[in-house]
């Protein structure tokens, strides 16, 4: 990554600079990250959660296992079972604000599981997509990341706080170690991250960036949520996030003949069984 951009997010971040690599969005910091782990030892992943997780773990030959985050699932606890049930996997992905939920973590339940994959031997990977879109946290508990500790890294995205989807930028945050063996692996799959979207980026952080579209999330949420209301479909009131998750108890097909009944209707959705869940029927809304 271009040297200015990564020192004004090390600064942001409070690390080093070379604790900072600019990604070609935050897919390939994923893709990155799972390439460097190593390959007889399965990825645990959400479920459900960002189909890219699965999909990265399928290409790249390794093993997918997966713990449940539908609520009212402890996702602390839920981690700690599949961790105690083995194999011991490389590494934990978690994602807060969630997709496609919209729910949080806080800042003890990741401090928890942090505990619970050093003890376990595995990475922890926190996936912060949506940092920055945090709405529903009245007790002001919501884990927002800053800094790295070993054992961890940290992915985030331009896309959504910054305003800059399509841009395709992304950057992890690490120990220097690993961020040079990911270097490497972004280096052979993508070469470097768009310059010009490095030089837009630095721009949009020197002038602070855009408004926070938190309030206006926070409304459509809490607007969709009571137009569903007594209807048949149920939402899942999110706390963060551009998403919506609506489950649909009584529809008498999976979740693909309801996202195509949607798109006929000129409303365009992603079906759950993307997320890795199909029952009950659900659509995940932006």
């Amino acid at each position: 990554g271009l040297p200015p951009l990564r020192q004004v997010l090390a600064a942001m971040e409070g690390v080093a600079p070379d604790q900072i690599v600019i990604t070609t969005g935050a897919s390939m910091a994923l893709t990155a990250a799972f390439a460097t782990l190593p390959a007889d030892r399965p990825i645990l992943l959400p479920r459900p959660g960002f189909p890219a997780y699965a999909n990265i773990v399928r290409f790249l030959g390794r093993p997918a296992a997966f713990y449940d985050v539908m609520p009212p699932v402890d996702l602390v606890a839920a981690i700690a079972a599949a961790l105690a049930a083995g194999p011991v996997p490389a590494a934990v992905v978690v994602n807060t604000p969630g997709n496609p939920l919209g729910n949080l973590l806080d800042a003890d339940q990741v401090a928890a599981i942090q505990a619970l994959c050093r003890d376990a031997g595995a990475l922890l990977i926190v996936d912060e997509t949506y940092a920055g879109l945090i709405f529903d946290d009245p007790a002001g508990r919501a884990y927002i990341g800053r800094g790295c500790p070993a054992g961890m890294l940290r992915i985030l995205s331009f896309s959504k706080k910054y305003r800059m989807a399509g841009a395709r930028l992304g950057y992890v945050v690490g120990t220097a170690d690993h961020l040079a063996r990911i270097t490497d692996v972004h280096w052979t799959f993508a070469m470097s991250a768009p310059l010009d979207a490095q030089i837009m980026a630095a721009g949009i952080i020197a002038r602070g960036g855009p408004a926070d579209l938190s309030p206006v999330l926070r409304d459509l949420g809490q607007r969709a949520v009571e137009r569903l209301a007594g209807t048949g479909p149920v939402a899942l009131p999110p706390r963060g996030g551009p998403v919506l998750w609506v489950e649909v108890p009584h529809w008498p097909g999976d979740s693909r003949s309801l996202a195509g009944l949607c798109a006929r209707a000129g409303v365009l959705v992603a079906p759950g069984a993307a997320f890795g869940i199909d029952q009950p029927p659900a659509i995940r809304c932006c």
